[in-house]
């Protein structure tokens, strides 16, 4: 393990959870705030591995880092570079995909998260786009997110 290079891609946990909140399809259905205050305590619990904290994938019991590289999302174009030269890539541009894409009411996603929580409907709200991740946030949420990520926020050296 020692022997082998090793590197994260970390977010920004505000930026994530806004990207979360898109790509599980809430978006389509609900507003931010209805998603942080009364469907992201149950995702936390019910689908915590999607959810957990990144530094609980990277760090040790004491906190420390286990990785040798610690890209992160905002400033990939400077950092992935750093990655490609110490793995010997040729192609040092990384493609990008797999970016979310808010669907409509009727999409799958959508439609499951109105059979698995039914009480949502009393929470619709279809127009819902965010374009910056700093617009979603009102001062409780903001809170409330800072609390979930915590550990992220204070080792990754992140700040809204």
């Amino acid at each position: 393990f020692e022997d082998y290079f090793k590197f994260a891609v970390v977010r920004n946990p505000w930026s994530r959870m806004v990207s979360f909140y898109k790509f599980r399809g809430y978006s389509s259905i609900i507003t931010f705030e209805n998603f942080i205050h009364h469907y992201l305590p149950y995702c936390f619990e019910k689908q915590h591995w999607f959810f957990r904290p990144q530094t609980d994938f990277i760090c040790d019991d004491n906190q420390k880092f286990l990785t040798d590289y610690i890209a992160k999302m905002e400033q990939l174009d400077k950092d992935f570079p750093v990655i490609a030269k110490k793995l010997n890539l040729a192609n040092e541009i990384l493609p990008k995909s797999n970016h979310s894409i808010e669907r409509g009411f009727a999409s799958r996603k959508s439609l499951n998260i109105i059979k698995e929580h039914p009480s949502i409907l009393k929470y619709l709200s279809f127009n819902n786009k965010i374009y910056n991740y700093k617009d979603a946030y009102s001062e409780s949420s903001l809170k409330i997110v800072a609390s979930y990520y915590e550990k992220d926020i204070d080792l990754l050296k992140y700040a809204y």
